[in-house]
């Protein structure tokens, strides 16, 4: 189980989100602040029938909301997945992950300037 609170930094502030809910396999972290709200969900699932070709599935999903001038949402929201087979060790996807995620760190700017 992860600890409450997490600590996400976002722009070079370190963020404090509690976890305020968990139940079947998912966990739901917040942050409210004067004219901010972070959610952190992590959910946990099965993807198939049991049985030979079922996945397991890890979905992260940070949701990074800040409100106009008139107390309108403007929600900017990014999340990934993390699947393999159902019993196969993680140890393979854990390093595709984490390979993924120093490419899209360097390339994000690119990626958001819908550069492909």
């Amino acid at each position: 189980m992860l600890t409450s609170p997490l600590t996400v930094t976002i722009d070079g502030t370190a963020h404090s989100l509690d976890r305020i809910n968990q139940d079947n396999f998912t966990s739901l972290y917040r942050k409210k602040a004067a004219g901010l709200e972070i959610d952190l969900a992590i959910r946990h699932s099965f993807e198939g029938k049991s049985g030979p070709g079922q996945m397991e599935r890890h979905n992260v999903d940070l949701k990074y909301t800040t409100f106009d001038g008139e107390g309108n949402p403007i929600i900017r929201q990014t999340y990934t997945v993390i699947r393999s087979p159902r019993g196969v060790d993680a140890d393979l996807s854990n390093k595709a992950t984490i390979g993924l995620n120093a490419w899209l760190t360097t390339n994000v700017a690119a990626i958001s300037g819908w550069r492909s």
